[in-house]
């Protein structure tokens, strides 16, 4: 089967509800033709179009996205690159809109802009650190954390673990043990959080 887990998993969801390419793309609101896209891997859907392709398969979007019920620290290495390019686009789209009455201190210096929030299911937040600050902390809460680094560099402490991101990097935690973050100025980040049973990686 080609194309990306995310591609992979709407054609899935498709066929086990009986539903064409056009009746599907009528059912979310686009084209067939971008369904043929998303399903091939030439293109990946939006936070938004993603959960109303989930809505109109009656899955949960951390579903369609490729992490299911197994958390982030189980999902593959194509799956994470599946799901973090749908994010990226996301942030990059927040970014570009950016309004500075849409952002939440979570310490001196630190803001971070909610890019999506399933209740029960994904929280993604987009977290920019404008200048050196006092660390700033994450809610411990059973389930799976991830936090991709996007710019700068950002040191991660999870209960006695500390690991330091780069551009580029990421890491996995359970977010049920106390974690908290600190970076220098400049670095921007994705904070994303999957309730349930906590896995670390």
């Amino acid at each position: 089967m080609s194309g990306t887990p995310v591609g992979q998993n709407i054609r899935y969801f498709r066929h086990a509800k009986n539903l064409t390419q056009v009746e599907l793309a009528s059912k979310v609101g686009v084209a067939p033709p971008y369904i043929s896209q998303l399903e091939s891997g030439i293109r990946l859907p939006s936070l938004k179009v993603a959960r109303r392709i989930a809505d109109a398969l009656g899955v949960d979007v951390t579903v369609l996205l490729g992490s299911a019920a197994r958390g982030p620290g189980k999902l593959t290495p194509a799956e994470k690159v599946a799901m973090l390019r749908v994010l990226l686009d996301d942030a990059e789209g927040a970014a570009r809109h950016a309004d500075d009455g849409h952002l939440m201190e979570l310490a001196e210096g630190v803001v971070a802009r909610r890019l999506a929030e399933e209740p029960g299911n994904l929280d993604v937040s987009h977290i920019v650190i404008r200048r050196p600050a006092r660390p700033f902390q994450g809610h411990a809460r059973p389930g799976c954390g991830m936090v991709f680094c996007l710019k700068g560099e950002l040191t991660l402490h999870v209960g006695k673990r500390r690991r330091t991101l780069a551009p580029w990097e990421h890491a996995v935690f359970d977010s049920s043990q106390p974690h908290w973050a600190k970076g220098r100025a400049g670095t921007e980040v994705l904070w994303i959080g999957v309730p349930g049973s906590g896995a670390g990686g």
